[in-house]
């Protein structure tokens, strides 16, 4: 969508790529069963839904994974690389 969006109108405005990478973020999530994505500082805190139904917090290595880039827009491309990188919760 983005490529189309792109060859239509040229360079996209840094508010139009994010509510994509935001469009993005949502459906990925979903996808993953995952319910929660917030983040406090560089502190990503996800919620996922495991297969017995219960919620679960998404840890890597005993803790919430970290986000690295500062930048908005940056953040939420790191964001949706670490959902791309999620398993699904019923095929562990």
């Amino acid at each position: 969508m983005k490529l189309n969006l792109t060859d239509r109108y040229g360079k996209l405005p840094p508010e139009a790529e994010a509510l994509l990478e935001l469009g993005e973020i949502r459906c990925l999530g979903e996808a993953k069963g995952v319910l929660t994505i917030s983040n406090q500082e560089n502190v990503l805190r996800c919620e996922q839904c495991n297969n017995q139904g219960r919620f679960e917090p998404v840890l890597v290595g005993n803790r919430f994974p970290r986000l690295t880039a500062r930048d908005p827009l940056r953040r939420l491309k790191e964001i949706r690389q670490f959902l791309l990188r999620l398993p699904h919760p019923f095929s562990q």
